[in-house]
């Protein structure tokens, strides 16, 4: 089986090189890594990809011209998959030697999963571990609870780096909106189960944009009081909105709409302190700065 990795790149060189080796290093050989640096101004991060892929035709590489909006590229390495299943990775981020290997192995003995992944362990940006994460699989035979189950464990986005069916994976759209991967997976989690393996692990930089929530707010342009100060309550707005507008919940109005306030409280309950952090900033930031 032919996996597709899709790689969304900007100015980070060396984290790149340190997750290309990572890949190329995998014990499930049969791979393919679709690269699209997104118009870098450091000249070094065409370099290493030209060095590393050097005699290795398993990389596909795509400079963009114009810069792409963060969505869009994420878009681009998907549609320029050829695998029969896939997995986006950040480029300051990589995964143990056995992690395709152990997801592919998985999910061919297990149809009714939609993804499988790893355990989570977070890095300083030179590699010096920060802290293991525990991601519990989602399980339970109701999709509606395996959504909420999700969305009580939304800050461990390990999930959205899984391995999926690339077929399944097109069929999702990822929508330019804050919290664009949380509801990308909340309509895969509806599809299917989601197993996390504990004998492999995905390595995040802590603070890269795959992680920070207000990074991707602000590369996805939203540029308004609510989504600039309330990140947690657009957040939580945008996921109930998800579950009760698109087609991919095909539940009766009334249970579609108790799903979306379950999500909406579910999910600011994991992220009303940010909104209390930042509007502590706002009014009290500059009183407690030094003079």
């Amino acid at each position: 089986m032919l996996v597709t990795i899709g790689m969304p790149v900007y100015n980070r060189p060396i984290e790149l090189e340190r997750a290309l080796r990572a890949l190329l290093g995998q014990t499930h050989t049969n791979i393919e890594i679709v690269i699209s640096n997104n118009s870098s101004s450091d000249g070094r991060v065409d370099e290493v990809v030209k060095k590393i892929s050097r005699g290795d035709s398993r990389i596909k590489y795509f400079f963009q011209t114009r810069a792409l909006p963060v969505i869009d590229n994420f878009k681009f390495v998907l549609e320029n998959a050829s695998g029969d299943y896939f997995m986006w990775l950040a480029d300051d981020d990589w995964v143990d030697a056995g992690y395709i290997e152990a997801c592919l192995l998985f999910l061919n003995a297990n149809t009714d999963y939609s993804i499988a992944c790893g355990q989570c362990a977070y890095h300083t940006i030179a590699g010096e571990l920060i802290e293991k994460l525990n991601m519990p699989s989602l399980e339970a035979e109701l999709p509606s609870e395996r959504i909420i189950e999700y969305y009580r464990n939304v800050k461990l986005n390990g999930y959205f780096y899984g391995i999926r069916k690339t077929p399944l994976a097109r069929k999702i759209p990822l929508q330019n909106l804050l919290a664009f991967d949380w509801l990308y997976l909340a309509a895969f989690i509806y599809d299917g189960k989601v197993k996390v393996l504990d004998n492999v692990m995905l390595h995040i930089t802590a603070g890269g944009i795959s992680n920070n929530t207000a990074e991707l707010n602000r590369n996805l342009g939203a540029n308004n009081f609510m989504t600039r100060n309330f990140v947690g309550l657009t957040a939580s707005a945008n996921a109930a909105r998800d579950i009760f507008q698109t087609k991919y919940y095909p539940l009766p109005l009334f249970k579609r709409l108790g799903l979306s306030a379950r999500v909406f409280f579910t999910v600011l309950s994991k992220t009303f302190m940010w909104d209390i952090v930042h509007v502590k900033r706002m009014f009290f930031g500059k009183r407690n700065s030094p003079e």
